[in-house]
């Protein structure tokens, strides 16, 4: 038993140092990953090493969505009003969270879009979506509930204001036409 404890307080410093690394030490840049995937025998056991967790909290993706709605939506330049999404930039923008989110992948300042086009070309963004396939499965339904809400609210809003301002343009006229018939006695 004693050697167990003895064992044990030795081991113990060691882990603690290992625990102690910052995230920021331990990031991969994107190009050194796309070289070190392909060169990879077993490319899911390589892809699995940088994954750094396995779910991302509720409120965290409902957060990202926002932001990948936000950056993604086309927006009507007159009303500034958004009317629909620009899939092919909405998943884009999705694949980067998902890496940014789930992986010690880090993208190169400036060089998001190339980093993205590698990962692409190297299919390694496949494996990164499948090493997290559960939890991106219900991101993706968050990301496109939102979506969809966004763009009923979007629309309903505008329905809401044609008619407010119809009911506007109808009394203003039943007001007006008050008017002429008093001036008229």
């Amino acid at each position: 038993m004693m050697m167990w404890l003895t064992v044990f307080v030795w081991v113990r410093p060691w882990l603690i140092d290992i625990n102690n690394i910052k995230m920021e030490e331990m990031e991969m840049i994107i190009t050194e990953f796309v070289n070190g995937f392909k060169s990879a025998n077993d490319k899911e056991k390589f892809v699995k090493k940088h994954i750094t967790r396995t779910y991302v909290p509720y409120e965290e993706k409902v957060s990202r969505c926002q932001r990948i709605i936000d950056n993604s939506m086309y927006v009507n330049e007159e009303s500034g009003r958004r009317f629909r999404p620009n899939t092919p930039l909405l998943r884009e923008l999705f694949i980067i969270t998902v890496i940014q989110c789930y992986t010690d992948i880090e993208y190169e300042d400036g060089k998001t879009l190339n980093g993205f086009n590698s990962l692409a070309e190297a299919e390694a963004d496949g494996y990164i979506m499948n090493a997290v396939s559960t939890d991106v499965a219900i991101f993706r339904a968050v990301l496109d509930m939102m979506v969809e809400d966004s763009y009923d609210r979007e629309r309903n809003y505008v329905d809401y204001i044609d008619n407010k301002i119809e009911t506007v343009i109808q009394l203003l006229s039943m007001a007006v036409d008050s008017q002429q018939g008093n001036n008229d006695e």
